[in-house]
């Protein structure tokens, strides 16, 4: 009997490393050194995108113009300011830079302006000018912005309307038609005050989104905060997966990551059912067959953050890995590392880490994972290993 390879499996600090033996080839995950993020982007620092080639990622940070990149995936990284990239200084930079759509123009991004959107009547359409468009410059290997007095919008909202859109938390991913399907968080303008998930589908690039269908109703699921913060992916069999927050810490209780399927391009999801992992914002990445999945803040003292691996691409059965562990192991200077007592006992605030994470494709098999420590961002390289 042979012995084709050891997994070393990490837990939430305090560390313990456990080694087990498996027999066959399972897949695993590499964690290499952390590289620290430009300062400005947080605290959360979980805005990030793909742009442009393999290797390169790119995130615009609040109202500021500034955005951070990498060309080389994730091992350095650079702050360019809108205005020094072609964004005109007298131009007020539209405010919902954390979604960042993909657009069909050679790898390119665009924000959705100031589509976010907190009102007082029944609103079944919303509707905002100007976005945010940033290109991949060949020659200068970084992206340029430039400023798109556009009409956003986003209508055919079922009555009673909403009272609330959020796409901060929000996820958008494209089809294989190329049409773009959103995962927005509604309040509804009657009932339940709490939070839900509908899909939004757009044809145009991410300019014009329509009401599609309900992911997930605060009035169909036991949630305090209602399912908010989400993440899609579009697994290889064609089905599409949302995993989704329903709560951690900001109505008094935590719960597990929810996961819905759509088998039908986003018309009809299935009722979420419970995961056993997670609890704030999720990060969902599709690597070949198998998926990527981060987040944390688990219960009221956990601060951890994870990324966890579905071998065979279910998202129903997990092996996580802690950052914190990984992030100290390679990183020498202990005020640059995760405290144990304050990432896994504390509930002090700020918190020791927000647990709030962005999943970045670099490669067939290779990725990047962001998080922040103590306000400070971080970028840590990820490798597939195949069995």
């Amino acid at each position: 009997m042979t012995i084709n390879r050891i997994i070393l499996k990490t837990w939430s600090f305090p560390a313990r490393l456990q080694l087990v033996v498996i027999l066959g080839s399972p897949a695993s995950l590499r964690f290499w050194a952390p590289t620290p993020l430009p300062s400005g982007g947080g605290p959360f620092f979980d805005g990030f995108k793909a742009i442009g080639p393999a290797g390169a990622a790119v995130s615009a940070w609040g109202k500021s113009g500034a955005f951070a990149f990498t060309s080389d995936g994730g091992r350095s990284w650079r702050s360019i300011s809108a205005n020094a990239s072609g964004f005109p200084s007298n131009t007020t930079v539209p405010a919902s830079t954390e979604v960042l759509v993909p657009c069909n123009n050679q790898g390119g991004l665009h924000n959705l302006g100031n589509l976010d959107a907190h009102m007082s009547g029944n609103m079944t359409a919303v509707t905002a000018t100007g976005a945010l468009r940033l290109s991949w410059n060949k020659q200068r290997r970084a992206p340029s912005a430039a400023a798109d007095e556009v009409q956003l919008s986003v209508t055919g909202i079922p009555p009673p309307g909403i009272n609330m859109l959020r796409l901060g938390g929000a996820d958008i991913i494209q089809l294989e038609d190329g049409s773009m399907l959103g995962s927005f968080i509604v309040k509804w303008a009657q009932g339940s005050q709490r939070s839900s998930i509908a899909a939004f589908r757009s044809t145009d690039d991410g300019i014009s989104w329509k009401f599609v269908s309900h992911i997930a109703q605060a009035e169909k699921i036991d949630s305090n905060e209602g399912p908010n913060e989400n993440s899609l992916a579009l697994l290889q069999n064609g089905t599409l997966m949302c995993v989704m927050r329903l709560d951690a810490g900001d109505a008094g209780r935590y719960h597990r990551y929810a996961v819905s399927i759509s088998a039908d391009k986003g018309v009809n999801w299935s009722p979420p059912q419970m995961t056993t992992v997670g609890a704030a914002r999720p990060r969902l990445l599709r690597l070949g067959s198998s998926l990527l999945l981060s987040g944390g803040r688990t219960w009221s003292k956990n601060r951890d953050s994870f990324v966890w691996l579905s071998i065979n691409g279910t998202g129903y059965d997990w092996v996580g890995y802690s950052i914190s562990y990984w992030h100290n192991q390679f990183v020498s200077n202990t005020s640059q590392r995760f405290d144990p007592y304050q990432t896994n006992s504390s509930d002090h605030w700020p918190r020791e880490s927000n647990s709030y994470t962005s999943l970045i494709k670099t490669g067939s098999h290779t990725a990047i994972v962001t998080y922040d420590l103590r306000g400070s961002g971080w970028a840590m390289p990820i490798e597939q290993l195949d069995g």
